[in-house]
């Protein structure tokens, strides 16, 4: 009877273990998966901040005469 509780303990032990494992790796992909969306997300804010900056720095007065060159009616 002493090694059926033994063999049921250590069966016991080995499931806590490996739901534990299981926990603990989820946790990490999560943490993993959340710092790579973060850098993403800034670098992708990078990218719209250098391919604006055109149209940040300049007036409206500015914007319409580009417009207006860029996009007449030819003759």
């Amino acid at each position: 009877m002493k090694h059926i509780y033994a063999v049921g303990a250590v069966c016991a032990v080995v499931y806590a273990a490996y739901v534990a494992g299981n926990r603990l790796g989820r946790a990490n992909c999560r943490e993993h998966v959340a710092a790579e969306n973060q850098i993403l997300h800034t670098q992708i804010i990078q990218k719209q901040g250098e391919i604006n900056v055109e149209a940040l720095h300049t007036g409206v007065a500015d914007i319409r005469r580009i417009l207006r060159a860029k996009y007449t009616i030819a003759e």
